[in-house]
């Protein structure tokens, strides 16, 4: 489901996805009225409050028990990857993740807060290739939090000129 027609354009879900996965709010109704759009249209949900995760581990339990993943799950940002890689996705719909209080686990670690951002992003790009919508809000109690791109990828040769010899280097 992935593709939109151009019925979809101006719907929530294809201005949310337009400009990349990843989506900022802060005041409280904003978000809860756009969460009420993806609920009817049947996006699976799941919220966390990432300004009470007081450590990372904190923050993977939860994510593991909340998102189902595997009880080999090995709470860790390259165990995230690999999960979120299988997170079941509604073709139908979608799923959005939601992180409340991003803003606090941003000032606290926000190398390992933009690499888990990073995470997300890059995975949603993968599940669109699937036709799978997944989307991330952030809800942040600062209004001037501002996070780094998120789930940027290198520009890379195709594969026939993958190699420098192949173009004449």
């Amino acid at each position: 489901m992935a593709t939109f027609s151009d019925a979809d354009v101006g719907h929530l879900d294809h201005q949310l996805l337009q400009n990349g996965p990843i989506t900022s709010y802060f005041d409280r109704r904003i978000l809860a009225e756009e969460l009420r759009w993806l609920r009817e249209h049947r996006y699976h949900i799941n919220t966390f409050d990432a300004g009470s995760w007081s450590s990372k581990e904190v923050a993977f339990d939860e994510l593991a028990a909340r998102l189902e993943f595997p009880d080999d799950f090995g709470r860790n940002l390259h165990a995230l990857n690999d999960c979120l890689s299988e997170l079941p996705v509604p073709m139908d719909s979608g799923r959005v993740v939601v992180f409340e209080r991003f803003d606090q686990l941003y000032v606290r670690t926000p190398e390992w807060a933009w690499s888990f951002l990073d995470i997300f992003a890059s995975q949603s790009r993968r599940h669109l290739l699937f036709g799978k919508r997944l989307l991330v809000l952030l809800r942040s109690d600062d209004p001037g939090l501002l996070v780094r791109p998120a789930g940027a990828f290198p520009v890379v040769w195709n594969r026939r000129e993958w190699l420098n010899s192949s173009r004449g280097l």
